[in-house]
């Protein structure tokens, strides 16, 4: 009975996990559409760089929690993360702030 439980919490955190990864790389594809270098590939967090001439990271992470999208500001890079609970329509929403704010 253990062991039964012990595999299906590991199927659990295995499905969220590819969930996230999926999550992650539609926001990588929602940035670099909008100007951004990928820093990191195949990682949960997206951290985003914009070209000289954009908003710096840190501001635009101010900008788009007044639109109550939660980023954060790292080493000038835009840094991002999704879990489980996020949806598609999080990420469009996300990309239509990021694009009201550059």
């Amino acid at each position: 009975r253990v062991d039964a439980h012990a595999t299906q919490v590991r199927d659990g955190a295995e499905v969220v996990e590819q969930r996230v990864m999926a999550l992650a790389d539609m926001v990588r594809e929602r940035v670099r559409s909008l100007g951004a270098e990928v820093l990191f590939e195949g990682t949960p967090i997206v951290a985003a760089r914009f070209p000289a001439g954009f908003l710096p990271a840190s501001e635009m992470a101010r900008r788009l929690k007044e639109r109550g999208v939660l980023v954060s500001a790292r080493h000038g890079n835009l840094r991002i993360s999704t879990h489980f609970y996020n949806n598609e329509e999080d990420l469009d929403q996300l990309a239509a702030a990021l694009r009201r704010v550059l």
